[in-house]
C-alpha cells in the first residue's frame, strides 16, 4: 500500500539508472534542529535523528517497506531565493525504490503546501531532480501535494475568490468574509491556491494573483 501511494504521487523524470551515493551525505545544518525525534534503523544500522514527527513517521515507513532498499536522510543542500533573500533547502530524504529508481522526498504538513515560500522552494528542488534523473515527492506522509490539489472544490467559493483577486490582493479580513458563506476547511483553501496558481503568504495574510 505504501508503495502504491508513493507511485501515484511521485513526479518521475527519466530516472537515471544509477547515481553516485557518495555524492550525498547528511547535511549537519539539518541536524541542528534534530534533538527530539530519533529511532534506530535496522537498514542503515545506526540511529537516525529527525527534524519533526512527520519526518520520523515517514522514515519509519521507508524502514519497513521491503521495496525501499536504501535511504539517506538530509542528503544535500541547495539554495533558493524568496523575496530577494537566500535560504537553504535541505530535503528530508533520498531513497531507492526497487524497480523505479532514486527519489527525493520533502516531508511537510499539508498546511505548508500552499504557501508561496514553500512553492518557491519546491520549484528549485523539482528543477534539481529533473536535471539529475531523480524522482520527487512532496508529502505529509499521509497526503501528497497532488492529493491536496485534487481536493473537490466548492465552485461558489472558488469563483468568488477568483473574482476578488482579479481586483487586487485579499487580506485576512476580506478572506474571512468570503469564507463565512461556505463550508471551507484548510485543505480546500490549499487546493484553491494550488489549482489556480495563486500567491498565498502569511504574516500578514495575503492572497493574490501571481506576478508574472
Amino acid at each position: 500500500m505504501f508503495r502504491q501511494n508513493l507511485l501515484k504521487s511521485i513526479i518521475l523524470p527519466k530516472i537515471a539508472k544509477d547515481i553516485n551515493r557518495k555524492a550525498f551525505s547528511i547535511q549537519q545544518k539539518a541536524l541542528e534542529k534534530c534533538w527530539e525525534f530519533e529511532f534506530e534503523s535496522s537498514k542503515l544500522k545506526r540511529v537516525l535523528e529527525c527534524r519533526d514527527e512527520l519526518e520520523l513517521n515517514f522514515f519509519k515507513h521507508l524502514e519497513t517497506t521491503d521495496e525501499v532498499t536504501f535511504y539517506q536522510e538530509y542528503p544535500l543542500k541547495l539554495t533558493y531565493t524568496y523575496k530577494e533573500k537566500k535560504y537553504d533547502l535541505i530535503p528530508s530524504v533520498l531513497f531507492y525504490l526497487k524497480d523505479i529508481g532514486y527519489i527525493i522526498a520533502d516531508v511537510a504538513g499539508f498546511r505548508r503546501m500552499a504557501k508561496a515560500d514553500n512553492l518557491t522552494r519546491w520549484a528549485v528542488l523539482k528543477s534539481y531532480c529533473m536535471n539529475n534523473g531523480i524522482g520527487l515527492l512532496v508529502t505529509s506522509g499521509k497526503y501528497s501535494i497532488q492529493d491536496v490539489m485534487k481536493t473537490e472544490m466548492d465552485e461558489g467559493f472558488e469563483n468568488e475568490i477568483l473574482r476578488a483577486v482579479e481586483k487586487g490582493s485579499i487580506n485576512e479580513e476580506q478572506y474571512k468574509e468570503i469564507k463565512s458563506k461556505y463550508k471551507i476547511n484548510y485543505r480546500k483553501f490549499a487546493a484553491l491556491v494550488l489549482k489556480n496558481k495563486l500567491q498565498y503568504t502569511t504574516s500578514p495574510f495575503k492572497l493574490s494573483r501571481k506576478q508574472t
